[in-house]
């Protein structure tokens, strides 16, 4: 579950150039709605600024550069690069996608 979690996070991670931003809603089940600007990327994967949505998953981000990482409440952490979907964690990596509970 905090991998499926993670992987949301990543794939709305901000990307600092791209197109013209919008506005979306994440409702995080048992918690609350946060409504996040978002931008898509170059390979159409919405970005957004993942420090908004962490302290609801009881998450932990930090970024540097353009690296990131996300350590969840036991400790686990997972690295990428601002704009990435992939995600390496200490025993297996993972290409992130966007499914949309729309439509």
């Amino acid at each position: 579950m905090r991998a499926a979690v993670a992987g949301l996070l990543l794939s709305l991670l901000i990307n600092s150039v791209g197109a013209a931003e919008s506005l979306w809603t994440v409702a995080i089940v048992g918690r609350r709605d946060v409504v996040l600007s978002l931008r898509m990327g170059a390979d159409g994967m919405p970005m957004a600024d993942v420090h908004l949505l962490a302290p609801d998953l009881s998450l932990a981000v930090s970024a540097h550069n353009a690296a990131v990482a996300i350590r969840d409440v036991n400790g686990v952490e997972w690295q990428t690069a601002n704009g990435s979907t992939r995600l390496d964690g200490p025993l297996e990596s993972r290409v992130l996608h966007i499914f949309s509970a729309i439509g």
